[in-house]
């Protein structure tokens, strides 16, 4: 990240900025990132990886909507929401018991980015251990 500023100290005005930030982005958003280094970064299980944080972001700037709900991304992190619990939760879109009852034991591949979303925490519990063909025409 320091190098990123760094590049960033000779924007004189806004144009320049803006072109700075292109160039960056033309030389790491290449399509062998979104190809091969984006998915080979988000084969993870870690709760503070860097891909994660950009989706979400992603979802918050977009207005995207919460699974199976009305409400924006955005609206629920919002941080003067003031509740008990986390308005948001990441539900496991395959719950770990039902994968382990399938088999998958292995918390790496249960704990996958790609088996979460993000979910309001009562819909979080009611779904539960059920399994996706059970829960998702339910919902």
């Amino acid at each position: 990240m320091d190098g990123d500023l760094n590049r960033l100290k000779g924007a004189k005005d806004g144009d320049s900025f803006v072109g700075i930030l292109e160039g960056m982005m033309a030389t790491e958003l290449t399509n062998d990132f979104w190809t091969v280094t984006l998915p080979s970064n988000l084969d993870s299980s870690s709760a503070r990886n860097p891909e994660l944080f950009a989706y979400i972001a992603a979802q918050n700037r977009l207005a995207a909507p919460v699974l199976f709900s009305h409400k924006k991304v955005q609206d629920l992190l919002d941080p003067a929401i003031k509740t008990k619990r986390r308005a948001l939760e990441r539900h496991h879109l395959f719950p770990r018991a039902w994968l382990e009852t399938q088999g998958v034991k292995d918390l790496k591949r249960i704990n996958q980015l790609a088996n979460f979303a993000l979910l309001e925490w009562p819909e979080n519990i009611k779904i539960g251990d059920t399994p996706p063909a059970e829960y998702v025409p339910q919902i």
